[in-house]
């Protein structure tokens, strides 16, 4: 998209998070 990378970064990391602590 057009996020800057820095944020894209946190979502991205927030996303993997998310997913490892549901599983």
């Amino acid at each position: 998209g057009t996020q800057p990378p820095l944020l894209q970064q946190g979502l991205t990391r927030a996303n993997v998070g998310a997913v490892a602590l549901s599983d």
